[in-house]
């Protein structure tokens, strides 16, 4: 079985393990030093909307942004890693080595 580009026996694999992280975990604190930033715009309101609204906008498009990484641990020890940017991939593939190695889903 191939698994991040090398080739691993199922009977070397100890463990299979899903983590599903924020891609930006450091957002807020940027969003909020942005907002502060922007209230020295309080006084020019055409400048100051924009910013608070696009401020807001990015962040939520960013905040959703998720990294998934199947992790393939062995018996000696090792671990080989393969990142994928869905999280139904990342599923597939993560029951799929379950299934084969005969654990529960």
């Amino acid at each position: 079985m191939a698994v991040a580009g090398h080739q691993v026996p199922l009977d070397q694999i100890r463990s299979v393990e899903l983590r599903s992280e924020a891609c930006h975990p450091q957002l807020f604190s940027w969003w909020v030093l942005g907002c502060l930033g922007g209230l020295l715009l309080l006084p020019f309101p055409w400048i100051f909307w924009p910013w608070q609204v696009g401020g807001v906008a990015l962040a939520l498009a960013l905040a959703r942004r998720r990294e998934h990484t199947l992790q393939v641990t062995l018996r000696d020890g090792r671990a080989h890693r393969h990142r994928f940017a869905d999280q139904a991939t990342a599923q597939a593939h993560h029951l799929g080595l379950r299934r084969s190695l005969g654990q529960r889903s």
